[in-house]
């Protein structure tokens, strides 16, 4: 998939200024590091801000229950785009203006 976007110009994950979260087997500090995550995702959604972003990486002791806990906050968060790449990283973010003119262009490529 990456090929083919970088063929048509597109590029994955989208230029932004991500705060990395990293998620392991410590329980308490990935609670803090999703509230966290959650606050600065619905910042990002009011104010459509198109320049920062969340980037999870999951660690391979980070437990099955945190990954699911990352999929809770972004199905509440409906208007927030969001990305998996190979099973250990989500990238989260606001699309540009400029994304929506790339989507007409080329939609037999997006599902």
């Amino acid at each position: 998939m990456e090929a083919e976007l970088k063929k048509r110009g597109i590029l994955f994950p989208p230029p932004r200024q991500y705060i990395s979260i990293e998620l392991d087997n410590n329980q308490e500090t990935n609670k803090i590091k999703l509230t966290f995550s959650a606050i600065r995702i619905q910042e990002m959604i009011t104010q459509n801000d198109t320049v920062n972003g969340i980037h999870y990486h999951f660690t391979d002791h980070c437990t099955y229950k945190n990954f699911l806990c990352v999929l809770n906050v972004l199905c509440q968060m409906h208007r927030v785009q969001w990305h998996m790449h190979d099973g250990t990283d989500i990238w989260v973010f606001q699309q540009s203006p400029y994304y929506y003119s790339s989507f007409v262009m080329y939609p037999d490529f997006y599902p």
